[in-house]
């Protein structure tokens, strides 16, 4: 999977995740789902082109999930739900998969904070190894950093200390789910141990 820039405009799309999903386990195809949410207006936006948009990142985070992720993300508890969030995001684009696996982890592991410096260095180490993110400006660097810092802490797994650190906590993810995962989806799995 190439890096891509397209997660700046991400939110955490929680509910909207929730609607879409509802919609695909019907067996709606990507434009009747948009079709009934753009009809009525699910998302509860202003304009059609915002539900648009918002549809693109949702349905494309909601695809990355198989059948039985879906149903239990529509009947799952709040701390499920939300390890499913971020495992949308991760799988949907590799740049946040590697910044868990590559500093997430390994910052756990050697028992330090998160600081935000380390995500300018991830970026620039990124930035050496891909001529792709090499060309991405100082502005969408920090817009990719916001968002990135938004999908670990909805997560639950950083937590602000102050405006520069962060504390990291494994994910608390519930038994039905987890002996799933153990087979099917190891990044899940390793949001839970904050292994490898």
């Amino acid at each position: 999977m190439e890096y891509s820039a397209g997660f700046t405009k991400e939110s955490w799309s929680e509910k909207e995740m929730e609607i879409t999903i509802s919609l695909m386990l019907k067996g709606m195809d990507r434009k009747e789902a948009l079709d009934q949410i753009l009809n009525e207006n699910l998302y509860q936006l202003r304009s059609p082109s915002s539900i648009e948009n918002r549809f693109q990142m949702v349905y494309r985070r909601s695809k990355m999930l198989d059948d039985p992720l879906k149903e239990h993300f529509t009947k799952a508890n709040d701390h499920d739900r939300k390890a499913l969030v971020l495992l949308s995001f991760n799988l949907a684009y590799r740049f946040p998969k590697e910044f868990f696996y590559e500093v997430i982890v390994n910052k756990y592991h050697q028992k330090e904070k998160l600081l935000k410096s380390d995500i300018g260095y991830f970026f620039e180490k990124k930035a050496l190894e891909s001529e792709k993110v090499s060309l991405w400006r100082p502005a969408t660097v920090k817009r990719l950093t916001n968002t990135l810092i938004l999908f670990f802490k909805q997560s639950g797994m950083i937590q602000p200390v102050n405006k520069q650190e962060f504390n990291i906590y494994p994910l608390y993810i519930s038994k039905p789910l987890k002996d799933y995962v153990n087979e099917k989806e190891l990044l899940l799995k390793h949001f839970g141990e904050l292994g490898r």
